[in-house]
């Protein structure tokens, strides 16, 4: 009887076939968007084109684990309106993200363009600043994505305008994954007004401030002592409470607001990632490397750990965990 069980079982087995992997859907559809919205890249040099390079097997497995962590935290679908987690391939190149050096090359990065989760927002982050200023590694400890170096000005809009998303006042959340520190004058994530009224930003590592949240207002706002700049740095506002802003650093909580204002309803201008978007001119670039963002509605404490734990558990799949 143990014989004729073990007979039946080798042959399910040899009629299954190979073991196959099962990408997340929504990894499936950032894949098919990173082939039809990236086809081509003006090559400077020869005026030619070539096709892009398709994201590897290893892209999909790490964002399907990170889209298999959010599913399960309950964080997605819900909290989660948009998500870039800056992998998978690129137009190579010197530093990784294309050559060109002319106006027309502008949004060709590739595959780090386009968001996993974009249920607000472009379809595409635009990028602002030509291709050759950008810098991009996929994997391992100088992994990520950013500008070649300090005097090269780089940003990425997201179209996200916080005008359009009001419910957003009481009940938001932003994080960056920066995958290279050090101490600067930068914004990593942000808009704000003409008279900064209303302003949305998220700084780590900021000379003489260190980490700082400010949502909707610069007043008031959480702020720590931070001259590392790496990790996971979030900020989520959950009330109209005095300390309804609150930041954390890689999962653990670095402070609380003293003072909320400020309204989305009053920022018509879209959000930046890897800088500051000042009424329109962008402003206080990062010459650092980032690692992915993400922007949705506001976290619990027990949320913002386990999103904390999805995040490393991706970055480690790909080397370049901080």
């Amino acid at each position: 009887m143990k014989c004729l069980l073990l007979l039946l079982l080798a042959g399910a087995l040899h009629a299954a076939g190979p073991v196959r992997c099962a990408f997340d859907a929504k990894v499936v559809d950032w894949n098919y968007r990173c082939v039809t919205n990236n086809i081509y890249s003006f090559t400077y040099g020869n005026n030619g084109y070539y096709s892009s390079t398709r994201n590897q097997t290893h892209s999909l497995i790490a964002s399907s684990v990170w889209m298999g962590a959010v599913r399960s935290a309950g964080l997605y679908p819900g909290n989660i309106l948009r998500a870039n987690l800056m992998c998978g391939a690129s137009y190579n190149g010197t530093n990784g993200a294309g050559d060109c050096v002319l106006s027309a090359c502008t949004n060709l990065i590739g595959s780090p363009q386009v968001p996993l989760i974009n249920d607000t927002g472009g379809g595409m982050d635009l990028a602002v600043g030509v291709q050759y200023r950008w810098k991009y590694q996929e994997t391992g400890t100088g992994g990520g994505l950013g500008c070649v170096s300090t005097n090269s000005y780089v940003v990425l809009n997201t179209g996200i305008m916080p005008t359009n998303v009001s419910a957003w006042k009481n009940d938001v959340h932003a994080c960056i994954y920066m995958t290279i520190g050090g101490v600067e004058n930068s914004v990593l994530m942000g808009a704000s007004d003409v008279a900064s009224t209303n302003v949305f930003a998220i700084e780590t590592s900021y000379t003489t401030v260190g980490q700082a949240s400010l949502i909707w207002f610069y007043l008031g706002n959480p702020a720590s002592v931070d001259t590392d700049g790496t990790g996971l740095y979030l900020g989520t506002r959950t009330s109209g409470a005095a300390n309804g802003v609150t930041q954390y650093h890689n999962g653990v909580s670095t402070g609380s607001s003293s003072s909320v204002s400020g309204d989305p309803a009053y920022l018509p201008f879209t959000i930046y990632v890897l800088g500051y978007n000042y009424a329109g001119t962008p402003l206080y670039s990062t010459a650092r490397l980032c690692g992915g963002y993400a922007l949705g509605r506001g976290l619990t404490a027990t949320q913002n750990t386990n999103y904390y734990n999805a995040w490393q558990k991706f970055e480690t799949l790909l080397g370049r965990q901080k």
